[in-house]
């Protein structure tokens, strides 16, 4: 699996086969070992609820659900910083006392693997869901595409322009707090209404912004999401959160 994804780079714009390739090699040791749970955030979400609240409930989720199948003794937990909240934090706490190695930390996918490889699937789950999205005829523009979905890409903004001037209303996936939309649209953006609280590295995956990251309305930072993930000796087992309009990083892009 080192070897696999050694060189892979989720911070990196690729083809869709790029990322399915990838994906193929590392699924071949699913019946071997290797798991991982998705969990979505929908940008209906992020716009109403603060990112961290939102990545606090699913990584409680996830790590409820995958701990029931382990021996905490045999688990290490990782998660790459974005500042937890207290709900969170006990149920770490009642990990590392049912004897789980438990570890915080920034740039967590540069160093452990389970979470490079989360990085990866949910990587490949956001290119799914905006190839989805590239195929559904309703949200096809003449001489348009949509790009990689970050705010900062031209294509992307370009078709967000142009399908503002169809006089239409967003569709579902566009984040529409962030900062982009509102100016876009020639007011300001509804604010997000928890804003997201500092600490850590940011929100999701320290290593993880997206390059062009916006902020939403009201200040709240849009960073990218992390992910999370626990490992039993000789087998990985990420937890990969997905987004972007249905998969991958949430905060950092705008689709």
């Amino acid at each position: 699996l080192e070897e696999i994804i050694g060189v892979a780079d989720t911070k990196t714009a690729h083809t869709t086969r790029y990322w399915e390739e990838l994906f193929g090699r590392i699924e071949f040791y699913r019946p071997q070992g290797l798991d991982w749970a998705i969990a979505q955030i929908t940008p209906e979400e992020f716009d109403r609820v603060s990112i961290n609240r939102l990545l606090d409930r699913d990584y409680e989720r996830l790590r409820g659900e995958s701990m029931r199948r382990i021996d905490p003794k045999r688990a290490r937990v990782v998660l790459d910083d974005y500042g937890p909240g207290p709900a969170l934090e006990r149920h770490f706490k009642q990990l590392r006392e049912s004897g789980a190695e438990v570890v915080r930390t920034t740039k967590a996918d540069d160093r452990y693997l389970e979470c490079r490889l989360a990085s990866l699937v949910a990587k490949r789950e956001q290119q799914q869901a905006l190839d989805a999205i590239r195929r559904d005829k309703r949200y096809a523009l003449e001489g348009q595409e949509l790009g990689s979905g970050n705010p900062g890409d031209p294509k992307t903004l370009g078709w967000l322009r142009a399908w503002h001037r169809t006089g239409r209303p967003w569709p579902p996936f566009v984040k529409r707090s962030f900062r982009t939309i509102g100016e876009i649209d020639g007011a300001p953006a509804p604010p997000n209404t928890s804003p997201a609280r500092r600490g850590g590295a940011g929100r999701r995956g320290s290593a993880d912004r997206a390059s062009g990251a916006d902020r939403p309305q009201g200040g709240a930072r849009a960073t990218s999401a992390r992910r999370t993930a626990h490992r039993e000796p000789g087998a990985h087992c990420p937890q990969a959160r997905a987004g972007r309009g249905g998969s991958g990083r949430h905060a950092g892009r705008a689709v």
